[in-house]
């Protein structure tokens, strides 16, 4: 994702984020979608989903490289 159309906050990690949903208006917070190759820590998912960018910051730095065969394929976040 190009770092510019991301939140300043999350720029660093421009490389491994995909795609980024604000629903704040339906109060259900953020979505960041990572890229193809990166996973949270506990393997469950390949997003992250906080209430406020800040807590996504957070998150997004405990993401890891993703190993498991076949599963980051491209388009496979959404």
């Amino acid at each position: 994702m190009d770092a510019e159309k991301l939140p300043k906050s999350l720029r660093r990690f421009a490389d491994k984020i995909a795609d980024i949903e604000d629903y704040r208006s339906g109060d259900e917070g953020f979505w960041v979608h990572l890229a193809s190759g990166w996973r949270t820590p506990d393997g469950e998912t390949h997003s992250i989903h906080e209430n406020t960018i800040t807590e996504c910051v957070r998150e997004m730095k405990h993401v890891v490289r993703c190993t498991v065969r076949g599963c980051c394929e491209k388009g496979d976040w959404k």
